[in-house]
């Protein structure tokens, strides 16, 4: 049975914070526990967006402005900008420092994600796989901080928000199970409570595809990433990536892109 929902418009909410065409050069994943005290922080060569676990803090810019950052909170601070943090009560955070290709904000931000967004899932994910590899530029790592800046633009940015709602958690889920070769847009609607005809028409809306297309894209995009790194045959691309079998990989993967995965690694080469 699928609960019948009415179209709403929610408001649009803007940040500074320039996401779209992010390039990442390198980064670093810390978690710390931080216990009441203010800490004056000089300027640094990195941004730094921070996930609060729990605790109340209120940091001030260079010009004294105030940002209450408590739990949930997600704050970034760009490269070069000296700030002032009050840690109020005893905190934790998952901390990115990461350097980008060019600039993407000048100011201090703070702002929430919805609950149901999983950033904190997200954030604990990105910490545990940089705890095992330890490299800055950990191609696994930068993926997946990736996935976060875009469920950032897509939540503070997005003007059809409502129709979002009710589709992230599914679009979530499929970030998390993309790559197991038994997943497909089947198991995808059974997270949602809405009818399919509607979830297909609401998901090309938002993303300007079909959700078997979506899933096709980051299949083929995952597996260019594992053909670059020459790790691996392109049988094993293929199950690594999600498909079912090598054949209908490299129907897929040239059809998307105009060469065969051989091909393909070779120009990359």
């Amino acid at each position: 049975m699928y609960i019948i929902v009415y179209e709403a418009v929610a408001e649009k909410v803007v940040i500074a914070l320039k996401l779209d065409n992010a390039v990442i050069n390198s980064l670093s994943v810390i978690k710390t526990n931080t216990d009441p005290r203010v800490y004056n922080v000089d300027s640094r060569r990195y941004h730094s967006l921070s996930f609060r676990v729990e605790g109340e803090n209120v940091i001030y810019d260079k010009n004294g402005v105030e940002i209450t950052s408590n739990a949930r909170s997600l704050t970034f601070v760009p490269a070069g900008i000296p700030y002032t943090h009050h840690v109020l009560t005893p905190s934790q955070q998952i901390v990115v420092h990461f350097t980008t290709l060019e600039s993407i904000g000048d100011i201090i931000e703070n702002f929430i994600l919805p609950l149901r967004c999983e950033i904190e899932y997200l954030f604990f994910s990105l910490y545990n796989q940089y705890e095992s590899e330890q490299r800055e530029k950990s191609l696994q790592c930068i993926s997946m901080f990736y996935n976060i800046l875009a469920l950032i633009a897509k939540n503070l940015n997005r003007e059809n928000s409502y129709k979002d709602d009710l589709i992230r958690d599914s679009v979530a889920y499929m970030h998390e199970h993309y790559r197991e070769s038994d997943f497909n847009i089947d198991k995808l609607l059974k997270q949602t409570y809405i009818s399919p005809a509607y979830y297909r028409r609401i998901f090309k809306e938002i993303y300007q595809c079909s959700p078997i297309e979506y899933l096709k894209n980051l299949r083929i995009n995952y597996a260019k990433q594992l053909l670059e790194n020459g790790y691996y045959t392109v049988s094993e691309v293929a199950e690594l990536s999600g498909f079912s079998t090598p054949t209908y990989f490299s129907y897929e993967f040239k059809k998307m892109t105009g060469y065969s995965p051989t091909q393909y690694r070779f120009q990359k080469s």
